[in-house]
Protein backbone atom coordinates (compact mmCIF):
# COMPACT_ATOMS: atom_id res chain seq x y z
CA UNK A 1 0.00 0.00 0.00
CA UNK A 2 2.82 2.39 0.87
CA UNK A 3 4.55 1.65 -2.43
CA UNK A 4 1.34 2.36 -4.31
CA UNK A 5 0.85 5.63 -2.47
CA UNK A 6 4.41 6.74 -3.16
CA UNK A 7 4.05 5.81 -6.81
CA UNK A 8 0.79 7.77 -7.07
CA UNK A 9 2.30 10.83 -5.42
CA UNK A 10 5.34 10.61 -7.70
CA UNK A 11 3.11 10.41 -10.80
CA UNK A 12 1.05 13.41 -9.64
CA UNK A 13 4.18 15.41 -8.84
CA UNK A 14 5.86 14.63 -12.15
CA UNK A 15 2.67 15.31 -14.11
CA UNK A 16 2.24 18.66 -12.39
CA UNK A 17 5.85 19.50 -13.10
CA UNK A 18 5.54 18.60 -16.78
CA UNK A 19 2.34 20.61 -17.12
CA UNK A 20 4.04 23.59 -15.47
CA UNK A 21 6.88 23.24 -17.95
CA UNK A 22 4.55 23.10 -20.96
CA UNK A 23 2.57 26.14 -19.81
CA UNK A 24 5.76 28.09 -19.07
CA UNK A 25 7.30 27.17 -22.43
CA UNK A 26 4.16 28.10 -24.37
CA UNK A 27 3.82 31.40 -22.50
CA UNK A 28 7.47 32.23 -23.15
CA UNK A 29 7.11 31.33 -26.84
CA UNK A 30 4.10 33.63 -27.20
CA UNK A 31 5.88 36.54 -25.53
CA UNK A 32 9.02 36.05 -27.62
CA UNK A 33 7.05 35.96 -30.88
CA UNK A 34 5.16 39.11 -29.92
CA UNK A 35 8.42 40.88 -29.02
CA UNK A 36 10.02 39.78 -32.28
CA UNK A 37 7.08 41.14 -34.26
CA UNK A 38 7.44 44.50 -32.52
CA UNK A 39 11.16 44.49 -33.36
CA UNK A 40 10.46 43.51 -36.99
CA UNK A 41 7.96 46.35 -37.40
CA UNK A 42 10.33 48.87 -35.82
CA UNK A 43 13.21 47.76 -38.06
CA UNK A 44 10.96 47.95 -41.12
CA UNK A 45 9.98 51.53 -40.31
CA UNK A 46 13.60 52.51 -39.66
CA UNK A 47 14.87 51.10 -42.97
CA UNK A 48 11.96 52.66 -44.83
CA UNK A 49 12.75 56.04 -43.28
CA UNK A 50 16.40 55.76 -44.37
CA UNK A 51 15.45 54.82 -47.94
CA UNK A 52 12.81 57.54 -48.14
CA UNK A 53 15.33 60.08 -46.93
CA UNK A 54 17.63 59.20 -49.85
CA UNK A 55 14.71 59.54 -52.26
CA UNK A 56 13.75 62.90 -50.75
CA UNK A 57 17.31 64.20 -51.08
CA UNK A 58 17.49 63.03 -54.70
CA UNK A 59 14.10 64.58 -55.41
CA UNK A 60 15.28 67.88 -53.94
CA UNK A 61 18.35 67.80 -56.19
CA UNK A 62 16.23 66.92 -59.22
CA UNK A 63 14.36 70.26 -59.04
CA UNK A 64 17.51 72.38 -58.89
CA UNK A 65 18.15 74.60 -61.94
CA UNK A 66 21.41 72.74 -62.56
CA UNK A 67 19.33 69.58 -63.17
CA UNK A 68 16.32 71.02 -65.01
CA UNK A 69 18.25 73.34 -67.37
CA UNK A 70 18.10 71.58 -70.74
CA UNK A 71 20.96 73.70 -72.12
CA UNK A 72 23.44 71.99 -69.76
CA UNK A 73 25.18 68.76 -70.75
CA UNK A 74 24.92 65.58 -68.71
CA UNK A 75 28.55 66.05 -67.68
CA UNK A 76 27.81 69.54 -66.36
CA UNK A 77 24.81 68.27 -64.44
CA UNK A 78 26.76 65.35 -62.98
CA UNK A 79 29.52 67.69 -61.83
CA UNK A 80 26.94 69.53 -59.73
CA UNK A 81 26.48 66.32 -57.70
CA UNK A 82 30.12 65.95 -56.67
CA UNK A 83 29.73 67.81 -53.40
CA UNK A 84 26.96 65.60 -52.08
CA UNK A 85 28.69 62.46 -53.39
CA UNK A 86 31.46 63.10 -50.88
CA UNK A 87 29.06 62.76 -47.92
CA UNK A 88 30.19 59.19 -47.21
CA UNK A 89 32.16 56.41 -48.88
CA UNK A 90 29.05 54.24 -49.18
CA UNK A 91 28.00 56.42 -52.13
CA UNK A 92 29.50 54.77 -55.17
CA UNK A 93 28.30 57.30 -57.77
CA UNK A 94 25.47 59.45 -59.08
CA UNK A 95 24.36 59.03 -62.68
CA UNK A 96 22.43 61.76 -64.50
CA UNK A 97 20.38 60.52 -67.47
CA UNK A 98 18.43 61.95 -70.36
CA UNK A 99 15.26 60.50 -71.93
CA UNK A 100 17.30 58.69 -74.60
CA UNK A 101 18.94 56.50 -71.95
CA UNK A 102 22.31 58.23 -71.99
CA UNK A 103 23.92 58.57 -68.59
CA UNK A 104 26.96 60.30 -67.15
CA UNK A 105 28.35 59.81 -63.65
CA UNK A 106 29.82 62.36 -61.28
CA UNK A 107 33.02 60.28 -61.57
CA UNK A 108 33.22 61.03 -65.30
CA UNK A 109 31.91 57.80 -66.88
CA UNK A 110 29.52 57.55 -69.84
CA UNK A 111 26.82 54.90 -69.37
CA UNK A 112 24.03 53.40 -71.44
CA UNK A 113 21.11 53.23 -69.00
CA UNK A 114 18.34 52.47 -71.49
CA UNK A 115 17.86 48.84 -70.46
CA UNK A 116 18.05 49.37 -66.67
CA UNK A 117 14.91 48.90 -64.61
CA UNK A 118 15.84 51.74 -62.28
CA UNK A 119 16.24 54.13 -65.22
CA UNK A 120 13.03 52.99 -66.94
CA UNK A 121 11.02 53.42 -63.74
CA UNK A 122 12.33 56.94 -63.21
CA UNK A 123 11.62 57.94 -66.83
CA UNK A 124 8.03 56.78 -66.26
CA UNK A 125 7.89 59.39 -63.51
CA UNK A 126 8.30 57.06 -60.54
CA UNK A 127 10.85 56.66 -57.78
CA UNK A 128 12.48 53.31 -57.11
CA UNK A 129 14.69 51.65 -54.50
CA UNK A 130 16.22 48.54 -56.05
CA UNK A 131 17.29 45.19 -54.68
CA UNK A 132 21.06 44.67 -54.39
CA UNK A 133 22.72 44.33 -57.80
CA UNK A 134 26.35 44.00 -58.79
CA UNK A 135 27.86 47.42 -59.35
CA UNK A 136 29.45 48.15 -62.71
CA UNK A 137 31.17 51.16 -61.23
CA UNK A 138 32.78 49.37 -58.28
CA UNK A 139 33.52 45.77 -59.37
CA UNK A 140 32.95 43.14 -56.72
CA UNK A 141 30.51 45.36 -54.83
CA UNK A 142 26.78 44.82 -54.43
CA UNK A 143 24.87 48.07 -54.72
CA UNK A 144 21.37 49.36 -53.99
CA UNK A 145 20.17 52.06 -56.37
CA UNK A 146 17.84 54.98 -55.67
CA UNK A 147 16.18 56.57 -58.70
CA UNK A 148 14.06 59.71 -59.21
CA UNK A 149 12.81 61.54 -62.31
CA UNK A 150 13.90 65.01 -63.39
CA UNK A 151 10.98 67.13 -64.59
CA UNK A 152 10.62 70.33 -66.58
CA UNK A 153 9.50 72.89 -63.95
CA UNK A 154 7.11 74.54 -66.42
CA UNK A 155 5.41 71.52 -68.02
CA UNK A 156 6.09 68.81 -65.42
CA UNK A 157 7.28 66.62 -68.28
CA UNK A 158 9.97 64.07 -67.40
CA UNK A 159 13.26 65.16 -68.98
CA UNK A 160 15.71 62.78 -67.31
CA UNK A 161 16.62 60.91 -64.14
CA UNK A 162 19.10 60.83 -61.28
CA UNK A 163 20.29 57.44 -60.04
CA UNK A 164 22.34 56.97 -56.88
CA UNK A 165 24.32 53.78 -56.26
CA UNK A 166 25.15 52.95 -52.64
CA UNK A 167 27.09 50.02 -51.26
CA UNK A 168 24.53 47.42 -50.13
CA UNK A 169 26.68 46.28 -47.21
CA UNK A 170 25.46 49.19 -45.07
CA UNK A 171 21.96 47.74 -44.66
CA UNK A 172 23.39 44.34 -43.71
CA UNK A 173 25.55 46.06 -41.08
CA UNK A 174 22.41 47.66 -39.62
CA UNK A 175 20.60 44.32 -39.62
CA UNK A 176 23.63 42.64 -38.04
CA UNK A 177 23.40 44.96 -35.02
CA UNK A 178 20.13 43.28 -34.02
CA UNK A 179 20.65 40.03 -32.06
CA UNK A 180 17.77 37.85 -30.89
CA UNK A 181 18.64 35.19 -28.34
CA UNK A 182 22.28 34.19 -28.82
CA UNK A 183 22.39 33.46 -32.56
CA UNK A 184 19.09 34.69 -34.00
CA UNK A 185 18.31 37.95 -35.72
CA UNK A 186 16.61 39.66 -38.66
CA UNK A 187 17.02 39.41 -42.40
CA UNK A 188 15.47 41.38 -45.25
CA UNK A 189 13.73 39.75 -48.22
CA UNK A 190 12.80 41.21 -51.61
CA UNK A 191 9.05 40.89 -52.12
CA UNK A 192 9.66 40.99 -55.89
CA UNK A 193 12.22 38.20 -56.21
CA UNK A 194 12.56 36.47 -52.86
CA UNK A 195 16.27 37.29 -52.83
CA UNK A 196 17.92 38.17 -49.54
CA UNK A 197 18.48 41.93 -49.41
CA UNK A 198 20.27 42.15 -46.05
CA UNK A 199 21.66 39.67 -43.53
CA UNK A 200 24.38 39.65 -40.89
CA UNK A 201 26.12 37.02 -43.05
CA UNK A 202 26.73 39.31 -46.01
CA UNK A 203 27.96 36.52 -48.27
CA UNK A 204 24.32 35.44 -48.59
CA UNK A 205 23.62 38.63 -50.55
CA UNK A 206 26.78 38.23 -52.61
CA UNK A 207 25.84 34.73 -53.70
CA UNK A 208 22.24 35.69 -54.48
CA UNK A 209 20.51 33.63 -51.78
CA UNK A 210 16.79 33.10 -52.42
CA UNK A 211 14.97 31.54 -49.46
CA UNK A 212 11.67 31.50 -51.37
CA UNK A 213 13.16 28.94 -53.76
CA UNK A 214 15.71 27.32 -51.43
CA UNK A 215 13.57 24.28 -50.61
CA UNK A 216 13.91 23.06 -54.21
CA UNK A 217 17.53 22.14 -53.53
CA UNK A 218 17.47 22.06 -49.70
CA UNK A 219 14.37 20.16 -48.50
CA UNK A 220 15.16 20.95 -44.86
CA UNK A 221 14.36 24.62 -45.63
CA UNK A 222 10.82 23.80 -46.82
CA UNK A 223 9.06 25.22 -43.75
CA UNK A 224 11.14 28.40 -43.73
CA UNK A 225 10.53 28.84 -47.47
CA UNK A 226 6.81 28.57 -46.83
CA UNK A 227 6.91 31.45 -44.36
CA UNK A 228 9.10 33.53 -46.68
CA UNK A 229 6.59 33.01 -49.50
CA UNK A 230 3.82 34.06 -47.14
CA UNK A 231 5.78 37.27 -46.51
CA UNK A 232 6.26 37.79 -50.26
CA UNK A 233 2.48 37.53 -50.65
CA UNK A 234 2.22 40.61 -48.42
CA UNK A 235 1.25 38.90 -45.18
CA UNK A 236 2.54 39.50 -41.68
CA UNK A 237 2.62 36.87 -38.99
CA UNK A 238 4.40 34.77 -36.39
CA UNK A 239 5.03 31.04 -36.42
CA UNK A 240 7.30 28.18 -35.44
CA UNK A 241 9.05 25.90 -37.90
CA UNK A 242 11.41 22.96 -37.86
CA UNK A 243 14.94 23.15 -39.22
CA UNK A 244 17.31 20.21 -38.92
CA UNK A 245 15.41 18.79 -35.96
CA UNK A 246 15.31 22.08 -34.05
CA UNK A 247 12.31 24.35 -33.45
CA UNK A 248 12.73 27.94 -34.62
CA UNK A 249 10.60 31.03 -34.03
CA UNK A 250 9.89 33.50 -36.83
CA UNK A 251 8.07 36.84 -37.05
CA UNK A 252 7.72 38.72 -40.32
CA UNK A 253 6.15 41.83 -41.82
CA UNK A 254 6.26 43.59 -45.21
CA UNK A 255 7.33 47.22 -45.46
CA UNK A 256 4.74 49.82 -46.44
CA UNK A 257 6.63 51.84 -49.06
CA UNK A 258 9.37 49.43 -50.22
CA UNK A 259 9.15 46.05 -51.92
CA UNK A 260 11.02 44.51 -49.01
CA UNK A 261 9.99 42.53 -45.96
CA UNK A 262 11.60 41.99 -42.55
CA UNK A 263 11.79 38.58 -40.89
CA UNK A 264 13.26 37.78 -37.48
CA UNK A 265 14.07 34.20 -36.52
CA UNK A 266 15.81 32.43 -33.65
CA UNK A 267 16.04 28.91 -32.17
CA UNK A 268 13.39 28.33 -29.49
CA UNK A 269 15.92 26.48 -27.32
CA UNK A 270 17.88 29.70 -26.77
CA UNK A 271 14.91 31.03 -24.79
CA UNK A 272 13.79 27.87 -23.00
CA UNK A 273 17.08 26.59 -21.57
CA UNK A 274 16.27 28.13 -18.19
CA UNK A 275 12.77 26.62 -18.25
CA UNK A 276 14.27 23.19 -18.97
CA UNK A 277 16.68 23.69 -16.06
CA UNK A 278 13.73 24.64 -13.86
CA UNK A 279 11.95 21.42 -14.94
CA UNK A 280 14.97 19.30 -14.06
CA UNK A 281 15.27 20.92 -10.63
CA UNK A 282 11.56 20.46 -9.93
CA UNK A 283 11.76 16.76 -10.85
CA UNK A 284 14.78 16.24 -8.60
CA UNK A 285 13.08 18.08 -5.72
CA UNK A 286 9.87 16.09 -6.22
CA UNK A 287 11.76 12.78 -6.07
CA UNK A 288 13.71 13.82 -2.97
CA UNK A 289 10.60 14.94 -1.10
CA UNK A 290 8.84 11.70 -1.86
Amino acid sequence: MIVLTVALVLVVALTSTLLAYVFARDAAQKIILEDNMVTAEALAKYLEARANMEIEVLSAMAVQPEMTDQTLSLAEKADFLNNIAAMDNQRIAYTVCDVQGNGFTNTGIDRDMSDRDNYREAIRGNTLVSDPIESELRPGTMAITYSVPIRDPRTNRVTGAIILEKDAVNISEIVGDFVVGQTGGPFIISLDTGNTVAHKEYERIQRGENLAQASKTQPDLAELSSHVNNLIAGNRGTATYNYQGETWLIAYTPMDSLQWGVAIRAPLAEFTDEIVLMLEIMIIVAVILI
